[in-house]
Formats: structure tokens, C-alpha cells, sequence
């Protein structure tokens, strides 16, 4: 069973689960976070024969080689694949360069997705307006079929927009009930701007105790699921896309075929948010490039 699609501002068709090679795949964060470094290319060719076609991945993850590997011995064509980077962009490297020498080590002509990674590098509006516009001319050459952000607040969205040729598709970020930016959300939904979330998990994994473990119970029984399967729909049933990632691949199945299986109500997804303001916990980077590196 492969995710459903979701299609962005510019017509772009993209699957609304990624399997991310953030965190435990990357020496930094298993470091950061005391967990076991993961075997990332034979993960990544069992999770595609789950049925995940979207791999989220990044310049500054160094998993390019894998990533190439995987696709190969998986037997999947590339185009059946949607493959989303992001620059890093605190490295000194243009865009056209980062771009160039990333598709270069993972052997493919262009991604389908490229992002910002994090605005940290911009000290002003016009840094991230020519960064921008550094973004754009990797869409037009053909080698990125669609371009968005990853960390960004509304001002700097904003800061962008005032410049803007192509419109952002995406921001992702963290978002899950703890950690809620339900303004952002409604003002990039207006604009037609998806918001596709990392962490999602957070509040089952490194969250607890908090003041959603009971309804994600109760959920989980109602349901017949799992709590982490909750904490995924309560994004995916807000229209939004999700990034997840590990190494159990029952688990991981389980998201793919619960995507369907099964819908919060209103009132569900309502509550959950009411809880979840009731604590602040945020896994990663904050919102504007402020903390680790996501």
C-alpha cells in the first residue's frame, strides 16, 4: 500500500508519508539523542518494498551513497520515487553548487522536492530573498521539479514572498501537540502553501509524561492502533504531510495501512489540540533556525 498524494501549489504530486534519514540515521543526531546508528540503505530498500515512495532526506545528512544504493537494489524506477533535499546553506555553497555536488554523489538528475534547509544563515530579509531567488534558478534549470522552505516563521516567509516569482510549495517544520503553530498553519493553508511536519512522533517517543497520553489511549483502543498511529493521523487528518522515521518496519507498515484504515473526527483532532497546548516540548530545531540543526 503506497500513501496517498498530496498536490502542491505548482501541480506537483507528492506522497503525504516520507520516510525520513534524519535522526537515527545520522551520526550527529544518534550522538545528540544516545540512539544506535541505523544501516540507512537497507532500511531504505525494505521500507520501499512497504510501499513508502517519498524519501526525505538532505545535504548535510550524508546519506547520498545509500540513498543511490537503495534505489538500485530496490528495483524500483526513479520515477516511481519522490525524493525530497534541502540545502543547507550555512556552508559557504550556492545553491546551484550544493545542488550540483549532491546530485552528483547520489547519481540522479534532479529531486523532486528541494528545500531551504533553515534560514540561520540569513542575518537579513534580503539574504534570504537572494537565497530565494538561488532556489528559483535550480527550478528553472529542470533539476528540482518543485522548491520550498524548512524552518521558516510567516516574517520570513513573508520576506521571501515579497520577491517571490515561484511561491514556496512547502515549509516543513516540527509540529505535533506540543509543539503547535496553528497561525502559521491557517496563513500558509490561505496561501496555498503545505506545511509538511517532522517529529510528529515526538510526544510517544520523548515527550512523555504529558497531557495527551490518555486520549492517544483511548484512541489507540477505539481504533484498534497504536498511540503513534494517532499522533500520524492527527497530522495526516488535518491535510497535512508528515516525515517519520526507525527501524521497525511493522510499525512503519502499520502507518501506511492505517493511513486509510481509519479517521479522527473534528472533535477528536480538537481535543488533542486543547491538551497538547498544555505543554511546550520541541525535539529539534525551533522555528526561524534557532537550536540544533534539524
Amino acid at each position: 500500500m503506497t500513501p496517498s498524494l498530496i498536490t502542491l501549489n505548482d501541480g506537483t504530486r507528492m506522497p503525504a508519508i516520507a520516510y525520513g534519514l534524519g535522526t537515527a540515521h545520522v551520526p550527529q543526531f544518534t550522538k545528540y539523542f544516545g540512539l544506535p546508528e541505523l544501516d540507512s540503505t537497507q532500511l531504505l530498500v525494505d521500507v520501499l518494498k512497504l510501499g513508502y515512495r517519498h524519501i526525505d532526506t538532505a545535504e548535510h545528512y550524508y546519506k547520498d551513497s545509500e540513498i543511490a544504493a537503495a534505489i538500485e537494489r530496490s528495483g524500483i524506477a526513479r520515477q516511481d520515487i519522490f525524493l525530497t533535499s534541502k540545502a543547507d546553506c550555512n556552508n559557504g555553497l550556492s545553491v546551484d553548487e550544493a545542488l550540483g555536488r549532491q546530485l552528483a554523489n547520489i547519481e540522479l538528475e534532479y529531486f523532486d522536492l528541494y528545500l531551504i534547509h533553515n534560514p540561520r544563515f540569513a542575518k537579513t530579509d534580503k539574504d534570504l530573498q537572494d537565497k530565494w531567488k538561488e532556489m528559483e534558478k535550480a527550478y528553472e534549470s529542470g533539476r528540482v521539479k518543485s522548491i520550498g522552505v524548512s524552518n521558516f516563521t510567516k516574517a520570513q516567509l513573508q520576506a521571501i514572498l515579497e520577491v517571490a516569482i515561484i511561491k514556496p510549495t512547502v515549509n516543513q517544520f516540527e509540529y505535533h501537540p506540543y509543539e503547535q503553530h496553528d497561525d502559521l498553519l491557517e496563513w500558509m493553508k490561505s496561501l496555498d502553501i503545505l506545511p509538511f511536519c517532522y517529529s510528529v512522533l515526538a510526544p510517544v517517543i520523548r515527550g512523555r509524561p504529558g497531557p495527551v497520553d490518555g486520549i492517544f489511549g483511548e484512541l489507540a483502543t477505539k481504533y484498534g492502533v497504536t498511540d503513534g498511529d494517532i499522533a500520524m493521523k492527527w497530522c495526516l487528518d488535518q491535510g497535512l504531510a508528515v516525515a517519520t522515521t526507525g527501524k521497525n518496519l511493522d510499525r512503519l507498515k502499520g502507518y501506511l495501512e492505517d493511513f486509510s484504515r481509519f479517521e479522527l473526527t473534528e472533535s477528536e483532532i480538537k481535543e488533542i489540540r486543547g491538551l497538547g497546548l498544555q505543554k511546550n516540548f520541541s525535539n529539534y530545531m525551533q522555528m526561524g533556525g534557532v537550536g540544533p540543526a534539524s
